[in-house]
Formats: C-alpha cells, sequence, structure tokens
C-alpha cells in the first residue's frame, strides 16, 4: 500500500515516543508521561512556549516530547512524472526531542522516587541511546509490516545536535535533533493517460524509392 507523508511523520513520532518511555523506565518510569510535541520548533517561539506552558509543566517533568522539524522531498524515481499519477518521494528530515527537567542534574528535593536524580543531562544521554541507530518498523491491521524509516536515527550534524533552549529557576529544556529518511507516496488524482500499444511506421530514405506522391522521412503506416 502507497502511504502519504502524514502517515509517516504521526507513526514516527509515535514510535519515538514509545522507545523514549521505555529507555527512561517504562510506564512506572521517570518520563512515562511523554508524547509528541504539538507545538512549533523555531527556536524563539521554542521559548516563548516554554514559558507559557512552565505553570503546566512545573511538578510533572521530567517529560520527553518528539516532533518533526523539517526537511526535503527528492524524486525516488529518475523517469520523468506523468501529471497525477501517484509518486515516490524520498524525504529526509528532522526529528527533535524535547528534554524537559526540573534542573540539569537531578538534584531538586521535590522530585518522585522514579525521577530521583534525573536532571536534563541524563535526559539527553537516554534520548540518544535510545533513538540512535533505530529503525522502527509497525505491524498494521492484517498483519502488514511496515518499515517506517529507511535510514536509522542519527545525531544531526557534527556536534550541534543537541541545542538549549530554556532555563528558568523550575525549568530546563534541551533540544536533541536526529536525521532520518522515509518514502512516502504523493496523492493519485486518477488523471488517465491513454495507452500506448504500438507504433507502426515506416521509413522512405532520401534518393531512395518513395510512396506516390509522398517524400522521404518517417511515414505512419495505416
Amino acid at each position: 500500500m502507497n502511504r502519504g507523508f502524514a502517515y509517516f511523520v504521526g507513526r514516527l513520532e509515535e514510535q519515538m515516543v514509545a522507545a523514549l518511555v521505555a529507555a527512561s523506565g517504562g510506564v512506572q518510569g521517570y518520563a512515562a508521561g511523554s508524547k509528541p510535541y504539538d507545538g512549533e520548533l523555531d527556536d524563539e517561539e521554542l521559548e516563548r512556549e516554554s514559558r507559557s506552558a512552565l505553570s503546566r509543566l512545573v511538578g510533572k517533568t521530567p517529560l520527553f516530547f518528539a516532533a518533526y522539524a523539517g526537511g526535503q522531498d527528492a524524486e525516488a524515481s529518475a523517469h520523468p512524472w506523468i501529471g497525477g499519477a501517484s509518486r515516490a518521494m524520498v524525504h529526509t528530515g528532522t526529528f527533535t526531542v524535547l528534554c524537559c527537567a526540573a534542573d540539569s542534574r537531578g538534584e531538586r528535593k521535590r522530585q518522585t522516587a522514579a525521577s530521583q536524580g534525573v536532571g536534563v543531562y541524563r535526559m539527553i544521554q537516554d534520548a540518544q541511546s535510545a533513538l540512535t541507530g533505530r529503525q522502527f518498523e509497525i505491524e498494521e491491521e492484517g498483519g502488514e509490516k511496515v518499515i517506517l524509516n529507511d535510514a536509522p536515527f542519527l545525531p544531526v550534524g557534527r556536534g550541534d545536535n543537541v541545542r538549549y533552549v530554556l532555563r528558568t529557576n523550575e525549568l530546563v529544556v534541551y533540544a536533541v535533533h536526529f536525521e532520518t529518511s522515509f518514502t512516502w507516496w504523493t496523492q493519485d488524482f486518477g488523471v488517465e493517460q491513454p495507452a500506448v500499444e504500438a507504433i507502426n511506421f515506416s521509413v522512405e530514405p532520401a534518393g531512395g524509392p518513395a510512396r506516390p506522391g509522398g517524400r522521404p522521412g518517417v511515414h505512419p503506416n495505416s
């Protein structure tokens, strides 16, 4: 089955969250409430949203948020595209994990037993361990297995895949960026192209025998 862009992005985010929760101790672990991130990933917007969400996050961290951050498409086939027909696109994109904690080293006294000693630095480590090198496969209804990302998750760039986002007295946020790729299909708009079964033609050379009233060149046969 040919699947679209939203299918792969949405399920990759879900699989990222599942891997992060597992790495943090599962449903009884320190980040069991982690989820996909619904906001914008522009640096200024991130800080603004983090500050506005501060009151909701206090007492609930540590938390991971997973999100698609952007990318670019390339044609999967070198053959010319027939207008309206579905075509495969290889998308190379960035996925980001927001690591949110009460402090950097997990030294705050106001922590649950599961989050004791867990700060944002530990979360950065766990996020990289959980996702680096991962290629996600899921099973759909009917037993169909779908590989979500063609290339494994790898840290973006060299030395700049971890970025500071926000630090206050109550919250510290860092972003960890990964790159991967997946193949998705554009929508088929149902434009039918006439099928070409055969082309019958003959070649009349210059200076050779020509058809009555004809000219040298390529002529379709009736």
